[in-house]
């Protein structure tokens, strides 16, 4: 491919010119603990392959889907600078003082609950924002999705470490275009899998990013698994999502019907992720 074609925006497809290029965009963003390569270098796209616009714009709304989605288990985790205080959960509240000792409260109900460092916290009101504390495997449960941005962000982590381990002229290619306007401008649907560890395994909040993890399949799917803040992540980027059904039943087969999920889902089944509280990486 030209050097006019790797001089484009791996989202908007826009040259330099048109819109200047970022000097890094962090493909999990440094509110959920950047993970960093050999060098000690924090995992990013470094060369211009995504422009000022795209990233300080569109993908930077999409890192704080997440960052909401996880403020909770990287408090627990103490990732993330932005956060000393959390009172955004209705039944929970979590703090780290200033020895760095977290500080967890959560009500699992029914009732209100008087607690000495937070004061009064509300029971549970079944929504996506509760929290649930599991005392005898000291684990926080929390749940994912919910957001109608949750797939995208999730996209744009997985397409761009496809962009780091095939390159910048494979991303580039309009087979993924379905992927871009996804993304960028809520085109169709698109789903995501999630899973996490089975009951009873530790629960770590941890980045796992590696070349195996891109597979372009025999059936022409562009298969992208990961590992970020503790949950497992398998997104297909071709443009029909072909390897989706074959994964599921792959999965159903292991796990039955427990500790994975898929967005977005209309079966009425919501994903609760669990975190271990002493289990940090």
């Amino acid at each position: 491919m030209s050097a006019i074609a790797l001089d484009r925006c791996i989202w908007c497809v826009r040259t330099h010119d048109e819109s200047p290029p970022s000097k890094a965009e962090h493909i999990i963003g440094s509110a959920l603990g950047y993970p960093r390569d050999a060098s000690g270098q924090a995992f990013a796209l470094r060369s211009g392959e995504v422009c000022t616009d795209c990233n300080n714009n569109r993908l930077a709304r999409l890192d704080r889907v997440l960052g909401d989605k996880f403020d909770l288990p990287r408090m627990v985790a103490g990732v993330g600078d932005d956060l000393k205080l959390l009172r955004s959960r209705w039944n929970a509240r979590a703090m780290r003082d200033e020895t760095g000792r977290l500080h967890l409260a959560v009500n699992n109900g029914p009732g209100l609950f008087d607690f000495e460092v937070f004061g009064t916290i509300p029971p549970p009101r079944g929504d996506g924002r509760d929290v649930y504390f599991d005392r005898a495997a000291n684990t926080v449960e929390v749940a994912l999705g919910g957001s109608p941005l949750f797939s995208h962000a999730v996209h744009k982590m997985a397409f761009e470490i496809f962009t780091v381990i095939a390159g910048w002229e494979a991303a580039l290619s309009p087979r993924l275009d379905a992927v871009r306007g996804f993304v960028m401008h809520d085109d169709g649907v698109r789903e995501v899998i999630v899973a996490s560890p089975p009951a009873g395994e530790e629960h770590p909040y941890e980045h796992r990013i590696a070349d195996n993890m891109v597979l372009h399949a025999d059936d022409g799917s562009v298969r992208v698994a990961f590992l970020a803040c503790g949950v497992f992540f398998f997104v297909d980027l071709s443009e029909d999502q072909r390897a989706l059904d074959e994964v599921k039943r792959n999965i159903r087969e292991q796990r039955g019907d427990e500790n994975w999920h898929w967005f977005p889902n209309t079966a009425g089944r919501a994903f609760r992720a669990r975190f271990s509280i002493h289990a940090t990486t």
